[in-house]
């Protein structure tokens, strides 16, 4: 199993009433028999349904930069796309809360200044962090005795929530929620930060274990510059060369991402 999702149904299992996302948390348990757990099995069970849930996010520096990821050519889902760091839920416990999706973004983006790793600090969700970053320190894909501190902040994208229905009470959380074209949920979120970007380069943490070994996916990540549409690749430790970016090669929760700062940007000019 690589991951674990639900198909839903709307209007029966969750519903959209302006920025408000209701979901039934007994649709939830109770659609656990019809998991959808890698992407060949989501391509074939999916098709005109709503999944439940996939989520996380990317970093937004001195309020210009985001970091984005390249997909690869190979990939069953959005190929070849721009996308923000964001994966699949894995456990029943992820889909009844959402937010724990965040972790997919410390997963996967590990940055470095000078060829020094940053350590994420934030306050909330510093448990998340530590957990992930021993497992690197555990298959020394980092050394995190030997790292600066980068401190984040939330950065909320918009006003929208989810609310959970069904259970004795109901609960709202403040959630950014994003439904893409291919009507996957996306729990989405931002992390501000300062820093020099002449000094960071980056590497892709997303690994898999096959046959003991660690198989590493390598993908190329980016800063895209939302003043001028442009992109440098961080994956190289040269000297970051910004280059025009095709804004129709940007998965839908990035657009979504994207054209929230984008307009907050030039609302400010």
């Amino acid at each position: 199993m690589f991951y674990n999702v639900i198909p839903i149904k709307d209007n029966e299992d969750f519903q959209v009433r302006g920025d408000i996302l209701s979901v039934n948390v007994n649709s939830i348990k109770h659609n656990q028999i019809n998991s959808i757990e890698n992407d060949e099995n989501f391509l074939e069970s999916s098709a005109g349904k709503y999944t439940w849930v996939s989520g996380g996010g990317t970093y937004f520096l001195n309020k210009r930069f985001i970091i984005i990821l390249k997909r690869g050519n190979e990939s069953k889902i959005n190929p070849d796309k721009f996308s923000l760091f964001t994966g699949r839920s894995d456990s029943l416990r992820e889909q009844l809360n959402p937010s724990l999706l965040i972790r997919e973004l410390f997963e996967e983006l590990i940055l470095f200044s000078d060829g020094k790793l940053l350590y994420p600090k934030i306050k909330t969700l510093q448990g998340c962090v530590d957990k992930i970053y021993k497992n690197f320190d555990k298959y020394n894909i980092v050394k995190t005795n030997e790292s600066n501190e980068l401190y984040l902040t939330e950065y909320k994208i918009d006003s929208r929530k989810v609310k959970f229905t069904g259970e004795s009470s109901e609960i709202i959380k403040d959630l950014t929620w994003h439904i893409n074209s291919q009507r996957d949920i996306n729990i989405l979120f931002l992390f501000e930060s300062k820093i020099d970007i002449e000094k960071l380069s980056s590497i892709d943490g997303e690994y898999f274990i096959a046959n003991e070994k660690l198989n590493f996916l390598n993908r190329d990540i980016f800063l895209l510059d939302i003043h001028t549409n442009k992109i440098a690749n961080l994956s190289i430790s040269d000297e970051l060369k910004f280059v025009s970016v095709d804004l129709e090669k940007f998965t839908d929760h990035l657009r979504y991402v994207y054209d929230h700062l984008r307009r907050n940007y030039e609302n400010n000019c």
